[in-house]
C-alpha cells in the first residue's frame, strides 16, 4: 500500500473513531484533549515521505491587468506548503515559455517560505503547458517517487507556446484530473497514476 494512501488511511480512520467514540461526559481542559495534528504525530502518521510537484504559471497572461491571478495562486499555495510535513519531497516549478524548477527536494523547514524564490511578477512571453507536463512526468517516473505523487497545476488556462512549438502534452493519458477548484479557471489538481493506462 502507498505511503500516502496509509497517511490518509490513518487519518480517515483516526476520525471515523473519534465520530464514533463522541465526546466524554465531562470534557477536560484544553490542555487535556489532544488536537488531531498531536495525535497524527504521536501515531508517526507525519514520518511518511509524499512527493507534491506544484506547477505555477509564470506568463504575463496571469497578470495582464484585469486581475491578479498571480498573486492569488501564490496566496493559495501559502497554506499547502505550510501545512506538508517535514519529510514530504516538494518539486516547485514556474514555467512559460519553458519549466523553470524553482525548488526541488524535503520541505523540511521551509514550508511557504519556498515561494520566496518564485519571480516576483509573471512576466513570461509565452505558456508551454506541454513542457510543463512534461517535466512533472520526469519527476514522477523516478524510481523513488512516492506513489501516487500529488500534482497541482495552478495556470489561467491559456496554452500559448512560442512561435513554431507544437502544442504536446506527452504522457496525457497517464495524468487524470481529481479535482478543479479555486477562482476562475486558474486551478487544477491531478493525481499521477503510473500504472493506470499501461
Amino acid at each position: 500500500m502507498p505511503r500516502r494512501a496509509v497517511r490518509s488511511a490513518l487519518a480517515v480512520c483516526l476520525l471515523v473513531l473519534l465520530t464514533v467514540v463522541g465526546a466524554p461526559a465531562r470534557a477536560g481542559s484544553a490542555a487535556d484533549q489532544a488536537a488531531l495534528p498531536e495525535v497524527l504525530r504521536g501515531l508517526r502518521v507525519d514520518t511518511l515521505p509524499a512527493d507534491y510537484v506544484v506547477l505555477l504559471d509564470v506568463s504575463a497572461s496571469m497578470q495582464d491587468g484585469r486581475r491578479d491571478l498571480y498573486a492569488a495562486a501564490r496566496a493559495a499555495l501559502r497554506p499547502l506548503l505550510g501545512g506538508l510535513a517535514p519529510v514530504d519531497r516538494l518539486h516547485l516549478i514556474a514555467f512559460a515559455e519553458r519549466p523553470d524548477p524553482v525548488f526541488s527536494g524535503d520541505i523540511g523547514a521551509n514550508g511557504a517560505a519556498v515561494l520566496g524564490r518564485l519571480p516576483g511578477r509573471a512576466e513570461g512571453r509565452a505558456t508551454d503547458i506541454g513542457a510543463a507536463i512534461g517535466a512533472v512526468l520526469q519527476i514522477v517516473e523516478q524510481p523513488d517517487a512516492t506513489d501516487p505523487a500529488t500534482v497541482i497545476m495552478l495556470t489561467d488556462g491559456r496554452p500559448r507556446p512560442a512561435a513554431g512549438v507544437e502544442v504536446r502534452v506527452p504522457g496525457r493519458r497517464r495524468l487524470s484530473p481529481t479535482c478543479a477548484s479555486g477562482p476562475g479557471r486558474w486551478s487544477s489538481a491531478v493525481r499521477y497514476a503510473p500504472t493506470a493506462f499501461r
